[in-house]
Parts: structure tokens; C-alpha cells; sequence
């Protein structure tokens, strides 16, 4: 192993010098144990959800005891501590999608701290979480359409549906649930177009 310790060595050292100050170890265990209740009996989360959010403020619980001296309680928390959290997160090198996690689950926790009156306002008020990553999806080449296309077998009696279902999503960018409520009025043969309800219940006018 490198010299660089991870988290959980990190988050262990941070317990044992924590012990040395009972006040705090007490701010810390009994927030804790509110918060499981609170996501187990109030929020009726599963017992992966709960662990989850609760590794979450763990994370949260080792940094605000190694930025601040050992007796520093979750009540404590401000907005500045948040930023330097966001940091230390982004010089872990966790993507954007961890973070967005993480940060989901501090987010609970201080609003389970704002409706037990421990804290008088959410430090994570004004704190956007980091954008999701997108990856761009995997799509078909023209060749392999047009393979799936004419593997279509026009002797059947769907034959013909089928391929000019195809055809349509194809050509015009459909997904399967506006192909199936499109509608013979839906069409305009003259002009060429199709009337699409979409998402949102959304209007869409589509050269065909």
C-alpha cells in the first residue's frame, strides 16, 4: 500500500483521538443515533439507505474533528465548514456523482438538526450540489438499422406494422410510448408531418 491513507484509516484515527473529549463524543453519538431513527421511522427508508446516509456523516463527522479541535459538535457546523467539505471531497478525487451523494446524505442531516432545534439554520442553504455526470448514450450505427429493418419479415401478417413502426421512431427520433399513442389523425400526409405528445404532455410537429 502507498503511504497515503484512505478513508477508513483516516476516519478510524479521527474516532480514537475524538475519545479523548467525551462532550463531543457524545454530540456526535447521540445525533447519530437520532438520525438512524429518523430515516428508519420518520422517513421510512431501507436499511441500505440508512447505512448509506449514515457513512455519509461519517465522512462529514472525521473532517469537522480534524479542521476544528476535538470538542467541535454537529451544532457547530457552518457554511464554511461546508465549503472546506466540498473541497477535501473534490481532492479525494471522487466524481461529481459521489459528491452529489454525499452530499445528499449530509443534507438530511442537518435537516434532521434543523427540526430537532439543534441548529437554527442549514448550513447547505445556499450549497448547490455538483452537477451529475452525463454520459452520452450508446446508439445504433445506420448499417445496423437498417439490418434490423430488413431482418423484418414482410410475409407476416405484422410484417408490414412492424417495419413501418420501425421506420417511424427511426426516421423521426420517437420514443416506444410516442409510437404507441400516435394516431391515424395524428398524421398529415399532404404535408408530410406528425403531430407527437410527449413527455409533459408536450407538442411536437415531426416531418415524417
Amino acid at each position: 500500500r502507498s503511504g497515503r491513507l484512505d478513508f477508513n484509516d483516516r476516519f478510524a484515527m479521527s474516532q480514537e483521538r475524538l475519545q479523548t473529549n467525551d462532550t463531543a463524543v457524545a454530540g456526535w453519538t447521540s445525533c447519530m443515533r437520532g438520525f438512524r431513527s429518523w430515516l428508519e421511522l420518520e422517513r421510512g427508508l431501507s436499511s441500505n439507505s440508512v447505512e448509506a446516509y449514515l457513512r455519509d456523516v461519517q465522512r462529514l463527522a472525521f473532517f469537522a474533528q480534524n479542521l476544528a479541535p476535538a470538542s467541535f459538535n454537529p451544532n457547530e457546523f457552518s457554511p464554511e465548514h461546508v465549503d472546506g467539505f466540498i473541497a477535501q471531497l473534490f481532492e479525494e478525487g471522487l466524481s461529481r456523482n459521489s459528491q452529489s451523494r454525499i452530499l445528499s446524505g449530509v443534507r438530511n442531516f442537518c435537516k434532521f438538526l434543523l427540526i430537532e432545534g439543534l441548529i437554527e439554520r442549514d448550513p447547505l442553504e445556499l450549497v448547490d450540489s455538483p452537477r451529475p455526470e452525463r454520459k452520452l448514450p450508446d446508439v445504433l450505427g445506420v448499417d445496423e438499422i437498417q439490418a434490423i429493418i430488413e431482418a423484418i419479415d414482410l410475409s407476416r401478417k405484422e410484417g408490414i406494422r412492424n417495419r413501418a413502426i420501425l421506420e417511424t421512431m427511426y426516421s423521426c427520433g420517437l420514443r416506444v410510448s410516442e409510437v404507441v399513442g400516435l394516431r391515424k389523425s395524428c398524421i398529415d400526409e399532404v404535408e408530410g408531418m406528425v403531430k407527437v405528445i410527449g413527455k409533459g404532455n408536450k407538442e411536437r410537429i415531426i416531418p415524417i
